[in-house]
């Protein structure tokens, strides 16, 4: 009789972005020197939904928090505590 293999560890990469001053104030200055005029000028004149026009803005935040502010990969394990893993991780 063999033995069946342990079910591997559920692991899953979380990417936590890092709320330090500076990283904020990167993130806020990125915000005032975006120019959001293709934006607010495509509602205006119609060529932008307002549902595309989000779509826009959440795709350039995106890229800010990618590239402009700080973060990090952690792995969470099945057995880790809840509290390793902060709250405002996103995945």
């Amino acid at each position: 009789m063999t033995a069946e293999p342990a079910a591997a560890a559920t692991k899953k990469r979380v990417m936590c972005y890092d709320r330090s001053a500076v990283d904020l104030a990167r993130l806020s200055q990125f915000s005032c020197d975006y120019n959001w005029n293709g934006v607010v000028l495509g509602i205006h004149n119609g060529t932008l939904s307002v549902d595309q026009a989000f779509a826009d803005f959440i795709n350039v935040l995106h890229y800010a928090l990618e590239h402009v502010d700080g973060h990090r990969i952690v792995t969470v394990r099945e057995r880790d505590p809840p509290y390793f893993a902060p709250p405002t991780a996103v995945g």
